[in-house]
């Protein structure tokens, strides 16, 4: 096992470092980048550490709770990149709610990684070790980045997640370019960019699980209670569940209490976030509302028939195959929920782009 580079870097907290050192930084320069942020009281996540290096320059970890995040988002600004990160959607997340940055454009090695019959959910130390033979330390795994003095030993953690990353997209790239496969990747990388950035207002109201149990009418009602929610969560920029917790809301929904004390006794509530949410929470379960009409919000697919099982089941093996005649992880070209979708009769997640190019013949029988 080889050893791993241990950079000597200490925290860039001063706007002069963090000046002199994008100012290293080449127009065209590859630029490796990776973050650390703590969410857990919190609804947005907290940018603590901004990690940063190019072919020209040693790793770099930048202090955003010294420089501040307009410091740093002008800088980052400048950059043309191509930017490289490795399973980007939580940095995608913090830069752009913290900086509102989007390192475009952009290599994520994950991604590289399962097009290359890699796992798609492969971590960046595993994939360090299979390019490089280096194994790189866990010790910090569970580091409060946000607590100031952050040890040398911690820094080091830090900026090996940048190490390597500029290598091994090299080696992806050319393995790609090699197979026929570069263009469907940077595809999906720039598809996954796009709907994390074009997600719309009902997206909490998509991604809520339970709802679709509940009548219709109850449907309604959680849904504006799951609005209502979101709205306080960022306004107050608390977790989501510290507000009201789901289970509390599909209470709320289902009894359609007429009072507050009623609203208390179908709850659990903790008395603070009562006092607080109660009565804007009556006023949009108010049950003398007209009743809502309408399509489900959550429809409830029927169960597979037996015919449609087995159409999945040849569906998946002809997912598997092509997977294994391309070397591509079978996930990233379908899950279980997209291929259910097929089989229903609904086959777009198949037909677009490198997926379409590829799947066509063993979706072709599903397309009316």
């Amino acid at each position: 096992m080889k050893s791993n580079r241990h950079p000597n870097t200490g925290l860039i907290q001063h706007p002069d470092e963090a000046e002199d050192l994008f100012s290293r930084f080449e127009s065209g320069d590859v630029i490796a980048l990776d973050t650390e942020f703590l969410r857990i009281s919190t609804y947005f996540p907290r940018l603590c550490l901004v990690q940063l290096k190019t072919d020209n320059t040693t790793a770099a970890c930048l202090d955003p709770l010294a420089l501040g995040n307009d410091f740093l988002a002008t800088h980052l600004k400048k950059l043309d990149g191509p930017f490289v990160l490795h399973s980007a959607g939580q940095d995608l997340e913090v830069l752009s709610t913290a900086l509102n940055f989007a390192p475009e454009p952009m290599f994520d090695t994950q991604i590289g990684a399962a097009f290359l019959g890699g796992n798609d959910q492969q971590g960046y130390a595993s994939l360090v070790e299979e390019h490089t033979g280096i194994r790189l330390p866990k010790a910090h795994t569970r580091t409060d980045w946000c607590k100031r003095p952050l040890s040398q030993g911690q820094l080091e953690y830090a900026a090996l997640d940048v190490e390597y990353l500029i290598e091994i997209c090299s080696t992806q790239r050319a393995a790609l370019q090699a197979q026929g496969k570069l263009d469907w990747a940077e595809e999906e990388i720039k598809r996954r960019c796009d709907s994390f950035r074009d997600q719309d207002d009902l997206e909490p109201v998509q991604r809520f699980r339970g709802g679709a149990e509940l009548p219709l009418e109850s449907q309604q009602i959680l849904k504006l209670l799951i609005l209502w929610r979101e709205n306080e969560a960022r306004r107050r920029n608390l977790p989501r569940e510290w507000i009201v917790a789901n289970s509390d809301l599909i209470a709320a929904s289902l009894k359609r209490p007429g009072t507050l004390r009623a609203l208390q006794q179908c709850t659990d509530m903790k008395p603070g976030e009562y006092r607080r949410s109660s009565e804007a929470m009556l006023a949009i379960i108010n049950p003398d509302t007209p009743g809502f009409s309408g399509d489900p919000v959550w429809p409830r697919l029927e169960p597979l028939d037996n015919q449609q099982k087995k159409q999945l089941k040849s569906l998946q093996a002809d997912i598997r195959r092509i997977a294994e005649d391309r070397q591509i992880s079978p996930s990233v070209i379908a899950n279980r929920k997209n291929l259910e979708s097929v089989v229903r009769g609904n086959p777009a997640a198949l037909q677009n782009g490198w997926r379409g190019e590829i799947c066509h013949e063993v979706i072709s029988s599903f397309i009316k």
